[in-house]
């Protein structure tokens, strides 16, 4: 094996690492190494790249499909900041790290910041507080997302403020996903997703940043809604049909990077409005 071997090898250590397989780089380097003293004995002649390859896509199935530790089996929590207790807030930071499961976002009727029930056996945590007019809230769950299965029964339903301008950020994984954000003053939204189907709701103009791998993401427009021409576009191995709904002068900021994945954008219908 060769320094560019060597080299390829180490990225994938790494991607592993990005996608949550936190071992995978220890496996993939030791198993790299097992390759190398194996190739060594029989002096070039053992297929190291097709080992590599099939070690890495059997460590990647195993940790998809290996379940993850049940830390909360039935039960359910309820999260909100309440309005009374922060009067001042007009603006708030949500960051969500979600995966195995549903989620689903929609408006609430204001009368708290935001409202979730959080349950399924990857338990739910959150951290909240606001500085100034500024809430700043993390709700996560008690195993990272991106080790997380579709067999993960978990179930998240939120409700965010339509009194309050929003800033989101969201990774979810090996899930499927409703966010309804029609009604809510959203300024941007950073959604990473993984192994999803995740449908997103808008009725103005944001600056959307989308992140897809081995995902399909559906995007529901109103009829009066355009994307902006100047919204990075990097598509691999996918489809998008962005260039029918991009026109001078429009004002949905789209950022997309798909791999492996597929973006489809539509305008909203009579049966889609909300409620």
């Amino acid at each position: 094996m060769g320094l560019i071997s060597l080299v390829v090898l180490g990225g994938l250590a790494v991607l592993l690492s990005i996608l949550g397989y936190e071992l995978g780089g220890a496996v993939l380097l030791g198993g790299t190494a097992l390759l190398y003293w194996v190739s060594a004995r029989r002096r070039g002649r053992t297929p190291v790249w097709g080992l590599a390859a099939v070690l890495v896509l059997a460590y990647i199935c195993f940790g998809h499909f290996m379940p993850v530790k049940e830390t909360s089996r039935g039960l359910q929590s309820t999260m909100g900041m309440s309005s009374a207790l922060y009067p001042q807030v007009r603006s708030g930071e949500l960051a969500i790290y979600f995966g195995g499961g549903t989620i689903t976002q929609v408006p609430g009727d204001g009368s708290v910041h935001y409202w979730g029930v959080l349950g399924g056996p990857s338990g739910a945590a959150n951290m909240e507080g606001a500085e100034g007019e500024l809430a700043q809230i993390l709700l996560r769950q008690k195993v990272r997302p991106w080790w997380a299965n579709r067999r993960r029964v978990n179930a998240w339903d939120l409700e965010l403020s339509p009194k309050v301008s929003w800033s989101l950020e969201q990774r979810l994984a090996h899930c499927t996903g409703s966010l309804d954000l029609r009604g809510i003053p959203v300024e941007t939204l950073r959604l990473t997703v993984l192994n999803s189907q995740v449908t997103i709701y808008v009725d103005r103009a944001l600056d959307l940043h989308l992140t897809a791998l081995g995902s399909q993401v559906n995007l529901i427009v109103p009829p009066d809604l355009a994307l902006s021409p100047g919204g990075q576009r990097l598509q691999f191995l996918g489809s998008n049909n962005l260039a029918e709904f991009t026109a001078p002068g429009g004002s949905l900021r789209l950022h997309w990077e798909g791999f492996l994945s597929s973006l489809a954008v539509e305008r909203q219908r009579g049966s889609d409005s909300p409620g």
